[in-house]
């Protein structure tokens, strides 16, 4: 009987190893996976050539139809980067080096669009696996290899790489967004897809097109000094922490309710060194009696303040309250 559960206790073991193991390597080839990915990236600080870049954009589902922009990208051998995004009548520029950057938009939030362009670039720059998140499974897709992660109880994140280790996806649950690069090109031994898109709820909104990418070691020390206006913080490409600790319901307007008036309301946040919500701005409506109800309790939410390093941060964010009268 001894022996039967030394047995016993000694498989448990082993099986327990084994997953652990497992589990160790699935997080080791994620790693390597992400690794890959940022040494080929153009936005590989520490090793990428001075260039200089430009997208032409076709962007939908605007209140004024479909229109067409540009964003530009330009960095030094210093660090130093900087840039632009016009469409429409917007116009935001960026700017800054390792520590400090600078910000300038014509408006006093950031509309929808220019999150999405913004975030199609910027997924190239943040190939990391971010403390939040559990690796859940590693897909296999023909030559295509997909890491699917889970944050907190609704969030997912899936990252496809090709045969080469290039990005080729990246898509989001919530909300539902897919960000798509395809057709790389090569300068200096780093790599920059050609055609960039974005996808969200089912319709096409961005897609972008390269139309310039050079090596220029002359760029001009002006180009990335601030201009009059522009407000300054700590530069951080991958900060930490943002995770919602208090959500305050809103409360169904009885009018609305009556009515049988349904809808999302997105926000645009910027969430304070503290974790509380200022300046919060409606960037997709649900009517004028919904986006009130989604202003006043999200004015009332509580994050943990987002981290670089263990220096808390000023963050810009987006949040959608959804309104609904399923039981």
């Amino acid at each position: 009987m001894r022996r039967f559960c030394h047995a016993i206790l000694s498989l448990t073991f082993l099986c327990g190893f084994a997953l652990s193991c497992k589990a160790a390597s699935k997080q080791e080839e994620a790693d390597a996976l992400m690794k890959q990915a940022a040494a080929l990236s153009l936005f590989q600080a520490n090793d990428a050539p001075p260039f200089r870049l430009r997208l032409h954009l076709k962007l939908a589902g605007m209140r004024s139809g479909s229109v067409e922009g540009n964003y530009s990208w330009a960095s030094n051998a210093h660090g130093q980067w900087r840039q632009e995004l016009t469409f429409a009548d917007f116009v935001q520029l960026q700017g800054g080096s390792a520590d400090r950057q600078w910000q300038k938009r014509s408006v006093d939030f950031e509309p929808k669009p220019s999150a999405w362009v913004l975030n199609l670039v910027n997924n190239l720059h943040r190939l990391t696996i971010r403390p939040d998140e559990e690796l859940e499974k590693i897909n296999r897709e023909g030559p295509l290899r997909c890491l699917e992660f889970r944050a907190g109880s609704d969030g997912r994140r899936s990252v496809c790489f090709d045969k080469d280790g290039l990005l080729t996806s990246v898509m989001l649950s919530d909300p539902d967004t897919v960000y798509e690069y395809s057709n790389y090109t090569s300068l200096a031994e780093k790599r920059f897809p050609r055609s960039l898109r974005v996808t969200w709820n089912g319709r096409h909104v961005v897609d972008a097109e390269l139309q310039e990418l050079t090596s220029d070691r002359d760029i001009s020390d002006d180009t990335f000094v601030a201009p009059p206006g522009a407000i300054e913080r700590a530069s951080c490409w991958s900060p930490q922490g943002g995770h919602l600790l208090k959500k305050v319901q809103p409360l169904y307007p009885i009018t609305a309710r009556d009515q049988y008036q349904t809808g999302s309301v997105t926000l645009y946040i910027e969430i304070t060194k503290d974790g509380t919500v200022r300046n919060p701005q409606v960037i997709q409506t649900a009517g004028l009696v919904l986006n009130d109800a989604a202003l006043t309790a999200v004015k009332q939410w509580q994050f943990a303040p987002y981290m670089c390093g263990n220096t808390p941060i000023e963050m810009e964010d987006e949040v959608t309250v959804i309104f609904s009268l399923l039981p």
